[in-house]
């Protein structure tokens, strides 16, 4: 996999600097905070090509820590970087220890720069906006007679960020917006994302569905671009034996030969596990055998413990917490069908688009998600997976159980699940639709 081999003799060297001396300053108690990042000599060049011109990605997350907004930002860096543009990252970087973090960004071909958490969050929010600054203008300084570098923002507070950064320093940003950005409960929020947007050169939707919340705000129609999300094939994928993939994994963790149920995605309200749980006695009484596994930060897991043995299914869930991609690999390959019904919660998150139910099917596996959302642009409904309502345990364990219920039907999803990802769910399809853009922006045709 590429993120594991080694980096060629040209790669971009790595290195780690303290953060600048007026960072300090503003964070009172920052000391110990340290920068990772990567210096490419060859980026002092003058006279670049547009080819290879300076791109700034900054985003809320970012791997090695979990979540799909960094999983999709690092699949950008990766593969503008790919194209031949000068990629640098911005980032925070949550749930994992700086040797992991170090260890990551070496192996990559673009510099990663490693931002604090603070609080308050205005505290935060002005020491990245320092730094978006301070790099988009050490960049413009060393591209003589080209334009600014496009900065690209991706998730909230990074939106808020990025467009007074553009402000401030005259580059066109792209906005990229998953849906949690569209429809916060709180006033002040959904004033920021307006006026962020709308200083927006251009505005990215992951799909359709987030695409209309976006008529709410005063967004320009013409700067509004739908791309969905995509996923790693070089990272996920089947195995030559399905069979003893899924032998491997239920031995790993102790398991029968029941069916295995899969949800990829931090365990809380808005990623549906607890639909799932409530659904399982159904399922129980069908597949007495069956075991339901939940992968990701595992915020809820002491309140759905105590839901499930409420429920008398505690011995049918496993919550194994965040996985490495070759983990997770594992985890799509061993189970029988992915389940992802995420709902719209209370504060206002919603699921843009769904990446993980793109990974499953890279690994052929089905999947189960809920309407009135991105996911159900992510299958192809009644092909590669079937939708059901959101907070409906009755209706997702009426098509889970009938999904198992049909072997064959369910491989055969499972292959047409694969089939429509390799053709048009890769990131090798959608990274040159953002690249096409860039260059619009920049003036430049495709």
């Amino acid at each position: 996999m590429r993120h594991q081999a080694q980096p060629p003799d040209d790669a971009p060297r790595f290195q780690v600097r303290a953060v600048p001396r007026a960072c300090y300053w503003l964070g009172q108690g920052m000391r110990g905070l340290r920068k990772v990042s990567m210096h490419d000599e060859r980026g002092d060049r003058d006279n670049r090509s547009m080819s290879a011109f300076p791109v700034v990605i900054h985003a809320t997350e970012f791997p090695p820590g979990p979540g799909g907004i960094g999983t999709h930002a690092c699949a950008l860096a990766r593969g503008l970087a790919g194209f031949g543009f000068q990629v640098h990252v911005l980032v925070p970087i949550a749930n994992v220890n700086t040797t992991a973090i170090h260890e990551f960004a070496s192996k990559e071909r673009y510099a990663i720069s490693a931002m604090p958490f603070r609080s308050p969050r205005v505290l935060e929010g002005a020491l990245r906006l320092r730094e978006v600054v301070a790099t988009l203008r050490r960049l413009r300084g060393r591209t003589r007679g080209a334009p600014h570098p496009c900065l690209i923002a991706s998730g909230s507070q990074a939106l808020w960020v990025g467009s007074v950064a553009a402000a401030l320093t005259g580059s066109p940003c792209m906005a990229v917006v998953h849906g949690s950005e569209l429809d916060s409960r709180v006033r002040w929020e959904r004033a920021l994302m307006g006026i962020a947007l709308r200083r927006c050169s251009a505005v990215v939707a992951v799909s359709e569905f987030t695409a209309r919340y976006l008529q709410r705000f005063p967004v320009r129609p013409d700067r509004v671009h739908v791309i969905p999300n995509g996923a790693d094939a070089s990272v996920f994928g089947c195995p030559t034996n399905r069979n003893e993939a899924r032998k491997a994994l239920r031995e790993k963790l102790g398991l029968g030969a029941g069916p295995i149920l899969l949800t990829v995605g931090n365990v809380g309200p808005r990623k549906g596990q607890e639909v799932v749980i409530r659904a399982l006695p159904e399922i129980k009484r069908h597949f007495p055998g069956v075991t339901y596994l939940m992968v990701g930060l595992p915020t809820f897991m002491a309140a759905y413990s105590r839901l499930a043995a409420d429920l008398g299914v505690a011995a049918h869930v496993r919550f194994l917490g965040v996985a490495t991609p070759v983990e997770l690999n594992k985890a799509y390959n061993g189970a029988d069908l992915f389940v992802m019904v995420s709902r719209h919660t209370g504060e206002g998150d919603f699921e843009g688009f769904g990446i993980a139910a793109v990974e499953a099917g890279l690994c052929g596996l089905p999947s189960v998600v809920t309407r009135d959302c991105g996911l159900v642009e992510a299958i192809e409904e009644g092909v590669t997976g079937v939708a059901v309502n959101q907070d409906d345990p009755v209706g997702t364990a009426a098509a889970i159980v009938s999904l198992l219920a049909d072997p064959r039907r369910l491989r055969e999803m499972g292959d047409n699940a694969r089939a429509r990802a390799l053709q048009s769910q890769t990131w090798d399809s959608i990274v040159p639709r953002y690249a096409r853009l860039i260059r619009n922006l920049m003036g430049e045709t495709a």
